[in-house]
């Protein structure tokens, strides 16, 4: 593979990542038509998601991978929500609830929930169905799961309830289309011209992933990133106290994604699944996400029902946040 195509691989996996994550929450609308976009989000997620796969298809060396070791990475993945943006220690609201120096509501729903899900596994899954021949994340996947991939009613349900999420972006109607679609339609079409050229068949996301000497780039400049953003970003946040909560946490996680990986199912590979997702489905599935976006946020706005809405979608958020940790601790 030249380095050319991996590169617009990597990038690819990058903005998918970007849009489940930054997109469908509303953090940033339309990160390709802004320079922070490309300096800093594209890079931040495309880095963690990078970095964290090598990790995991190195230790798994063409394994099936267990949906509670990707889930760890998604922790692990989330905790820049502490130094890059503060979030963890201030939260997202004018009053926190704050225990041991932590936002409690928003470390359980952005690291237990948006990044493990929406910001790492959901872009993962999407990319090795569709643009590689491989599909160890998905056999790694708990039955229900795979259901929700395979199934078409019930994945036009998950597509339904990611758009529903897309109402949070704070826009008006024409404009949240505008950003679903500024950023959904481009990964589509670099997807279909990839796909055109037959690149799904041709290699395995182990073969897309970055080369030893890459993956050493990737954390220096994801590193580079850390540092840049922990010091000039909000600085005077930063206490003993505060960090030492943080510090405590990425060891407790970091040792259970390690623990996890040790642990992973060690059985070869031996469902052939191919084409879980269509390219005709993915354009309808993306229609789905910002066509009930923008129905949701035009019914709440109509009803006033903004803030009962995103109420109930916390409670929602956090319950299914502590599911997914308590399935993944014990499996």
């Amino acid at each position: 593979m030249s380095k050319k195509l991996k590169f617009i691989l990597l990038l690819l996996l990058s903005l998918t990542s970007v849009f489940f994550a930054e997109v469908i929450s509303g953090s940033m609308k339309f990160p390709l038509y802004d320079l922070w976009g490309w300096f800093v989000v594209i890079p931040l997620y495309g880095l963690h998601t990078i970095v964290l796969l090598y990790i995991i298809t190195k230790y798994t060396d063409n394994k099936r991978v267990l949906f509670s070791t990707l889930f760890f990475a998604g922790v692990l993945f989330g905790l820049y929500e502490a130094y890059l943006t503060k979030v963890l220690w201030v939260g997202l609201n004018d009053e926190p609830l704050i225990f041991l120096d932590i936002s409690v509501m928003d470390f359980i729903v952005l690291v237990f929930l948006w990044h493990p899900i929406m910001s790492f596994i959901i872009p993962s899954l999407v990319f090795e169905g569709f643009m590689t021949n491989s599909n160890n994340l998905f056999q790694g996947l708990p039955k229900k799961f795979k259901n929700l991939v395979t199934k078409r009613k019930l994945r036009i349900t998950l597509f339904v309830f990611i758009g529903a999420f897309l109402s949070f972006n704070s826009l008006g109607p024409l404009e949240l289309l505008l950003s679903g679609l500024g950023m959904g339609l481009p990964i589509l079409l670099i997807y279909y011209l990839l796909r055109k050229k037959d690149i799904h068949t041709k290699y395995s996301l182990e073969e897309i992933l970055p080369s030893n000497k890459g993956f050493i780039v990737c954390v220096v400049l994801l590193s580079i990133i850390y540092i840049l953003m922990g010091l000039f970003i909000q600085r005077d946040i930063l206490t003993l106290s505060n960090q030492l909560s943080i510090w405590v946490l990425y060891i407790i996680f970091g040792l259970l994604f390690y623990f996890k990986l040790r642990g992973n199912n060690l059985e070869e590979v031996d469902e052939v699944i191919k084409e879980p997702i269509t390219f005709k489905y993915m354009t309808i599935y993306l229609l789905i996400i910002v066509i009930t976006g923008v129905i949701f946020v035009t019914v709440n706005w109509y009803l006033g029902s903004q803030l009962l809405f995103m109420v109930l979608t916390w409670i929602f958020w956090m319950a299914l946040g502590l599911s997914l940790l308590y399935y993944s601790l014990l499996h």
